[in-house]
């Protein structure tokens, strides 16, 4: 008989939960647990049209650019901004009652809005 180094159950313990709420202006966090103080710094894009906005979703392109891929740190979700988090899991009405998952680098997101 071998031994594991690592047990299922230990791979299938949630980072956090997050609660996020969509409505008119877009998704928002609600809940975090654990709570990170960790500062994400802001992404610096070059825009060729200098009255162009920057959207959260570049800043989850950067991410999954970066050279170490993994979102992962300390046993803790590292990353992501809290702005990132509520757009990327804020679901319109037409997906409410319906499981998702959406998988990003090493981190599976998976809710049942």
């Amino acid at each position: 008989k071998g031994c594991r180094s690592m047990s299922i159950d230990s791979v299938l313990d949630p980072l956090c939960i997050i609660l996020v709420k969509s409505g008119a202006h877009g998704g928002r966090l609600l809940f975090r647990y654990p709570y990170s103080n960790q500062v994400v710094q802001p992404v610096t894009v070059i825009r060729s049209n200098p009255y162009s906005l920057g959207l959260s979703e570049d800043d989850l392109k950067h991410i999954s650019e970066q050279d170490n891929s993994s979102n992962i740190k300390n046993g803790q979700l590292d990353g992501f901004s809290d702005e990132t988090l509520a757009n990327i899991l804020a679901v319109s009405n037409s997906l409410c009652d319906v499981k998702f998952e959406l998988k990003v680098n090493d981190v599976r997101f998976v809710g049942h809005p």
